[in-house]
C-alpha cells in the first residue's frame, strides 16, 4: 500500500471512530469521568500510535531507498 493510500485509509478510519465514539458517550459527554476511558485510549492512539507508526513506515521507505541506491553502486 503506498503512503498515500494509507494516510487516506488511516484519517478515514479513526474519523469514523470519533464519529462513533461521539454517538456512544452518554449526555455527561467528555465531562462524566466514565467517558475519559474511551476518549483516553481514542487520543493515545490517535495522537501516539498512528504517529508512530507513520515514522517506522517512513523510516522502512529510507532504508530501503538506501539499500537500492548502494545495490546501484559501482
Amino acid at each position: 500500500m503506498k503512503f498515500r493510500q494509507w494516510i487516506w485509509f488511516v484519517s478515514v478510519f479513526w474519523i469514523a471512530i470519533l464519529i462513533a465514539l461521539a454517538l456512544w458517550l452518554p449526555n455527561g459527554g467528555i465531562i462524566d469521568p466514565s467517558n475519559w476511558a474511551p476518549l483516553g485510549i481514542y487520543c493515545c492512539t490517535l495522537f501516539v500510535i498512528v504517529p508512530a507508526a507513520m515514522v517506522a513506515r517512513w523510516l522502512e521507505r529510507r532504508e530501503a531507498d538506501d539499500a537500492a541506491f548502494r545495490r546501484q553502486q559501482p
